[in-house]
């Protein structure tokens, strides 16, 4: 097998490539490894897989030296999604492409001194056009590793579902407080290339980055990561939805979109106390998104995770349990994400001091 590095091909040529694979997720594109190599202390390390010069496999691979003295192998605190196989490959063939991959991410764990490597599996998988819902060979990587499991619930709304039952979901509470007349005094903007100018886009998005300054007191993320995001709202690689009252900027959401699939980025509120306690800003700019994404004929809206309880390796803020939970109040379905990691000292097949499984299983 021979390996093309991801990093020396285009926009163009990588999603050609997925597109051939098939079956891929939205963290294997090109925008989102380049987003998190270019705003964290990440190398993108990912790579293509040729058998025969032919196209079998493509693996999301991230090197963080955020810690020099504790190097990993992740997109920050993003982990590589698993890698994907081309959709027409037999299993049995699979399993021997999987086997040779997951031996060159080993040695590159042994070339770097990584201490450990995090992957995950996102429920939506990526076909031509259409996203689907699958989790299909999603723990294959227990044939190969003895990895550390953490499962976390996400909020993704099936955008295709009768509109009877998608009325039905928002909490009862919302749905009562949403019909106060109040709320017709707002308005919502839709910030993209098809509606504004590069101009006004760059207008609402400064603005957006300053909600976030002033909620913070600091800039919330590298500047390289605001470049990026301004630049897929330039490409019709993502929306921003401006919440108004008259001409006042109350609330922003940003998401990232593809081929029918939305995703909630980044949310920020006015601080004004005053706005604050009068509307429900965060919660009803959501559902606004929501029911324009439906309105579009799209396939996915992926709200964010909802998280309960710290396990194993995943610890997580206050905040952000609290956000999550908030995120529950839309009536989405829960989809499980399923979260591993691996240590290079922990039993694998590719060690001689720790092979247990059957050799000729592979």
């Amino acid at each position: 097998m021979k390996f093309t590095n991801a990093n020396t091909l285009s926009f163009e040529s990588h999603q050609r490539y997925l597109n051939e694979i098939g079956e891929y997720s939205f963290f294997h594109t090109y925008n989102v490894l380049d987003f998190y190599s270019k705003s964290t202390s990440t190398e993108n390390l990912s790579f293509f897989c040729f058998e025969q010069k032919e196209l079998v496999a493509f693996v999301s691979l991230g090197l963080n030296t955020k810690n020099k003295d504790n190097s990993i192998l992740s997109f920050d605190d993003t982990p590589c999604h698993l890698p994907i196989i081309k959709s027409s490959i037999s299993p049995r063939t699979r399993k021997k492409y999987l086997k040779e991959i997951f031996n060159e991410i080993y040695k590159k764990m042994l070339k770097h001194n990584i201490n450990y490597v995090d992957f995950f599996h996102h429920p939506l998988k990526f076909n031509n056009e259409k996203p689907k819902l699958d989790y299909s060979n999603s723990f294959q990587i227990l044939n190969f590793f003895d990895v550390e499991i953490v499962t976390i619930n996400l909020n993704l709304f099936n955008l295709k579902e009768n509109n009877s039952l998608y009325e039905q979901r928002l909490y009862s509470k919302l749905r009562q407080e949403f019909r106060k007349k109040k709320y017709e005094d707002l308005k919502l903007n839709i910030i993209n290339i098809n509606n504004c100018e590069k101009r006004e886009i760059k207008e609402n998005f400064e603005q957006y980055k300053k909600f976030h300054f002033t909620s913070a007191g600091k800039l919330t993320r590298p500047q390289a990561s605001w470049d990026l995001m301004l630049d897929d709202l330039f490409q019709g690689r993502s929306t921003l939805f401006v919440l108004k009252k008259d001409k006042k900027d109350l609330s922003f959401l940003l998401c990232f979109e593809h081929k029918k699939y939305s995703l909630a980025a980044s949310q920020a509120n006015i601080t004004d106390k005053n706005y604050l306690k009068e509307y429900m800003l965060r919660h009803y700019l959501e559902q606004k998104v929501i029911d324009y994404y439906k309105t579009k004929g799209f396939d996915f809206y992926e709200i964010g995770k909802t998280y309960f309880y710290d396990k194993y390796f995943k610890k997580f803020e206050e905040k952000q349990k609290r956000i999550g939970i908030g995120k529950l109040k839309f009536g989405s379905d829960l989809l499980p994400v399923h979260f591993f990691r691996f240590y290079k000292n922990n039993n694998n097949i590719f060690d001689d001091k720790h092979k247990f499984v059957v050799n000729n299983e592979f």
